[in-house]
């Protein structure tokens, strides 16, 4: 597997992974400090507290939004405070949730700002593709 994740951090490509063992993704972040890794999954609790503790502790690693917790008032403001929002990456997990609900679990956020969506939303995705 590091042959292909050498490969990838190479060709400038995006590692996402869905953590089901944090010791093992955080050698995968420590063994691969090139390669982007965007954590999914965030939901709360333990899983929530843990990528958060990842993304401020690795530059190559980031938390999407995708599959639960964007449903818990406040949890994405506390995200942004946790890791900054340029950590931030927009996700939904479609088609097993609805896309919308995700989409206005940012732009109806009354505790973000219109920057922070536009950097959760877009910027940030654009910086790590390098689309800029």
């Amino acid at each position: 597997m590091n042959e292909i994740l050498d490969y990838a951090t190479q060709k400038g490509m995006i590692l996402s992974a869905h953590p089901t063992a944090d010791d093992d993704m955080d050698k995968l972040c420590e063994n691969h400090p090139n390669l982007i890794i965007v954590g999914a999954h965030p939901i709360e609790g333990e899983r929530f507290r843990r990528h958060a503790e990842r993304a401020k502790k690795y530059k190559n690693y980031y938390v999407d939004l995708s599959g639960g917790g964007i449903h818990r008032y406040g949890c994405t403001r506390e995200l942004v405070d946790m890791i900054g929002v340029e950590k931030v990456i927009f996700g939904s997990d479609y088609a097993i949730c609805n896309l919308q609900m995700y989409v206005d679990g940012v732009v109806r956020d009354e505790l973000l700002t219109n920057e922070e969506k536009r950097m959760i939303l877009a910027e940030n995705a654009k910086r790590i593709l390098k689309l800029n």
